[in-house]
C-alpha cells in the first residue's frame, strides 16, 4: 500500500538524520534503543536514570555514563511520530473524507478548482490542479445532460491533466456507468467498461462462493465489469457493479430481451469498415458479424458494396467532441454492405456463454469473464452470459462437484437459460468452458441436445464449444459425450496444459474400482490429454490446442490463465468472431494428428 511505503520511508529517513547527527555507524545504533558507548553495557540496575544509563567499567571503578543519543532521539523521535500521524491523516483524508466532502456538495466546484469557462469556448472549462504551485488543467464534455446539467446518456469527458481521463460512453447522472472506454491522459494506462448477463443457479450471495453449495432456482441479471487493458494494472480490478440484480426470469414480462436492452455496446452504431469471409467445409462462405437473410446454412457466393452512410448520431457527437483550429479534409464515413446478409451488431442473435470453474463466486466469474472481453474487443454482435452454478471453496471440491456441477439442477437451469434466449431472438450459441465448468455442459448434453436438435422450425445452432483446461474423465468424453456433442457443434477447441496442477489433483479424486486390483486407480483427466485424443478409428474431429510451452502470465498452478495471456485471448477472439479452425489460424502450427502449438518466443529471448 502506498500508505505504508510513505511510512517506511520516514522511518529510513530519521535513521538517517540520526546516523548524520550522532556520527554513529548504522550497525550500532538505534532509534527505539539505548545506544551506549563502545566499552560500556545498558544496565538499569546499577543506573537507573535514562540519560545515564549505561555501565562502564575503567581499572576497576565502575561510572555511570550517558547515551550521547538521547537527546537528538527523542527530538527526532517526536518528530517521526508527527509527521507519520499527519502522513496517516493526509492519507485517510485523500482518500475517505475528501471524496465524502465532494458527494455531499461541501466543497464548491467554482471556488475550491476555481472552474472558469474558458473564453471563446462553450464547453471549455479551466481549473487548477494542486500539482504544482499556479498548475491548472481543462476539461470539457460532450453529449446528453440531464435536468441539471449533468452529463447523462452517450457522451465523452477529456480531461488533460495527469490523472485526468479521456472517457467515452454511457453516463448517468453524471456517472459514468458503462459501457465505456477510458484512458488516463498523463500514463497512458486504459480501462474499458462493458455490460454483461449472467444466469445463476445458486442459494449464495454473489460475492461468495459457499463450502456446502446448494442449487437454487435460475436467475438472470446484468453487471457492469472495468477492467485494465494496457499500462498500469490495478489490483482492485476488475471491477465488478451489478445494473440489473438477480431475478427471476418470471417476475419480467420479457426477461430475456430485456436482459439484451441492458447490455449495449461502445460500437454498436459504428458503420461496419472492414469484414472477414471465411470459406469453411460445412458452411460454406462465413461473414463475421453477418448473418444470412434466408436462413440458409451454407452460401457459396457473397456480394460487397461499399456505400456512403451517415453516421449515428450519438458517434458523430464523439468525433465532433474535440474541435481544433487545424484545417482537415472532410471524411465521409464509408460503410460495407453485404447483398443477402444483415448485419448482426445491433441484434441478439448470437452469444457467448461462460461456464466457469469451481471456487468460483458470480462476482468473480464476471471479472475473469470481463477481462477476456475487454482484453479480446469482442465485437458489438456478440452478447456475452456468464452462467454460473455452486462452485464450492477449495476444500470442497467433492461438494462442489456433486451439489454444484453435476447436480441435475445445473443442467434445467442451464437447458431454462438457453430456452430463454432462443425466446429473446438468440440463434447461434458459443460455449466457453473452464475447469469443472465441462461437468456442467458435457455431463447435461442429453438435456442441450432437446435444444440445439429438437424439431423446433428456426432452432438453435451451436456455433462453437471451447473447453479450457476441462476437468472431466478422458475416457467418459471419448466415449460418450463427443459422439454426441459432434452432433450439435463441428468446431470443438480444447486447450490443454500438460502441465496443470489442478488437474493433477483432480485425477486423485475421480478414482474408479477396477476388477482384479485391491486400490482404486485414478482415472485420466480430459484438460491433460493432450496427445491422446485418438480412437481406433483415428484422431477425433476436433482441435487441440497445447498450451504447455505459454509463460506470459501464467501462475504457478497453471490453471487459469486464458483471460489474460495475450495469444490466448486472440485465439478464442479467432475462434468465436471467424469461426475459424486450427488449421486456418496462422497463428498455431500443427504438430500431429490434431494437436496444435502457438507460435511465440519465450520472454526471456530479447534483441541483442
Amino acid at each position: 500500500m502506498v500508505i505504508v511505503r510513505w511510512c517506511l520511508c520516514w522511518l529510513v529517513l530519521a535513521i538517517g538524520l540520526l546516523m548524520l547527527v550522532t556520527g554513529q555507524p548504522i550497525a550500532s545504533l538505534s532509534l527505539f534503543g539505548t545506544n551506549c558507548p563502545l566499552g560500556s553495557t545498558l544496565d538499569h540496575s546499577a543506573c537507573p536514570t535514562a540519560d545515564h544509563p549505561c555501565l562502564k567499567e575503567v581499572e576497576g571503578v565502575k561510572s555511570c555514563v550517558e547515551d550521547a543519543t538521547f537527546a537528538p532521539r527523542v527530538i527526532i523521535l517526536v518528530v517521526l511520530m508527527v509527521v507519520e500521524i499527519l502522513t496517516l491523516l493526509g492519507w485517510i483524508y485523500y482518500l475517505r473524507v475528501y471524496p465524502y466532502l465532494i458527494r455531499r456538495g461541501w466543497l464548491k466546484v467554482r471556488t475550491w478548482w476555481k472552474l472558469t469557462r474558458m473564453i471563446g469556448h462553450r464547453d471549455v472549462f479551466k481549473y487548477r490542479t494542486f500539482r504544482f504551485c499556479g498548475s491548472s488543467s481543462t476539461c470539457r464534455y460532450k453529449g446528453g445532460l440531464d435536468a441539471q446539467n449533468r452529463p447523462h446518456g452517450w457522451g465523452q469527458w477529456l480531461d488533460d491533466s495527469f490523472n485526468g481521463e479521456s472517457l467515452r460512453g454511457l453516463w448517468s447522472h453524471g456517472v459514468p456507468i458503462g459501457p465505456f472506454q477510458t484512458r488516463e491522459y498523463g500514463s497512458s494506462s486504459a480501462f474499458t467498461c462493458l455490460r454483461v448477463g449472467f444466469a445463476t443457479c445458486r442459494e449464495d450471495q454473489w460475492k461468495q462462493s459457499a463450502f456446502f453449495p446448494k442449487p437454487a432456482p435460475l436467475e438472470i441479471g446484468v453487471a457492469s465489469v472495468e477492467c485494465c487493458i494496457s499500462g498500469s494494472f490495478f489490483h482492485s480490478f476488475p471491477l465488478v457493479r451489478l445494473v440489473l440484480p438477480p431475478v427471476y426470469p418470471a417476475s419480467l414480462t420479457d426477461p430475456f430481451k430485456t436482459l439484451f436492452e441492458l447490455m449495449p455496446h461502445n460500437a454498436q452504431n459504428e458503420p461496419i469498415t472492414s469484414v472477414v469471409v471465411t470459406a469453411d467445409s460445412q458452411n460454406g462462405l462465413v461473414i463475421s458479424g453477418h448473418f444470412n437473410n434466408n436462413g440458409s446454412d451454407r452460401t457459396d457466393q457473397v456480394v460487397l458494396r461499399a456505400a456512403s452512410t451517415s453516421t449515428s448520431t450519438r458517434a458523430a457527437s464523439w468525433r465532433s467532441s474535440f474541435q481544433t483550429d487545424i484545417p482537415t479534409t472532410p471524411h465521409v464515413p464509408v460503410a460495407l454492405q453485404v447483398e443477402g446478409w444483415t448485419c448482426a451488431a445491433n441484434s441478439s442473435r448470437e452469444a457467448v456463454i461462460f461456464i466457469p470453474g469451481y471456487n468460483t463466486s458470480l462476482e468473480a466469474s464476471l471479472e475473469r469473464f470481463g477481462q477476456l472481453l475487454c482484453l479480446g474487443d469482442f465485437p458489438s454482435h456478440l452478447k456475452p452470459i456468464c452462467f454460473s452454478y455452486p462452485a464450492g471453496r477449495i476444500f470442497s471440491y467433492y461438494f462442489a462437484m456433486k451439489q454444484g456441477a453435476a447436480h441435475p439442477n445445473t443442467g434445467q437451469c442451464l437447458k431454462e437459460l438457453l430456452l430463454g434466449l432462443r425466446e429473446g431472438g438468440c440463434r447461434d450459441i458459443h460455449f466457453m468452458v473452464h475447469s469443472m465448468g465441462a461437468q456442467a455442459s458435457l455431463g447435461n448434453l442429453s438435456l442441450l441436445a432437446e435444444v440445439f436438435l429438437g424439431s423446433d422450425p428456426s432452432p438453435m445452432r451451436m456455433r462453437t464449444v471451447m473447453l479450457l483446461n476441462p476437468d472431466y474423465p478422458r475416457e467418459l468424453f471419448v466415449d460418450i459425450a463427443y459422439p454426441l456433442l459432434r452432433q450439435m457443434c463441428h468446431r470443438i477447441t480444447m486447450y490443454a496444459d500438460r502441465k496443470d496442477g489442478a488437474l493433477k489433483w483432480s485425477e486423485r479424486v475421480h478414482v474408479r474400482r477396477v476388477p482384479g486390483q485391491l486400490l482404486p486407480v485414478t482415472t485420466p483427466s480430459l484438460g491433460l490429454a493432450v496427445l491422446t485424443m485418438i480412437t481406433p478409428k483415428g484422431y477425433l474431429d476436433m482441435d487441440v490446442i497445447d498450451t504447455t510451452l505459454m509463460e506470459n502470465n501464467v501462475h504457478a498452478i497453471r490453471h487459469n490463465y486464458f483471460n489474460i495471456n495475450r495469444e490466448l485471448v486472440d485465439d478464442l477472439r479467432d475462434v468465436i468472431v471467424l469461426k475459424n479452425r486450427a488449421s486456418q489460424r496462422p497463428r498455431l502450427q500443427k504438430r500431429e494428428g490434431n494437436v496444435y502449438s502457438l507460435l511465440m518466443a519465450p520472454p526471456c529471448v530479447v534483441n541483442s
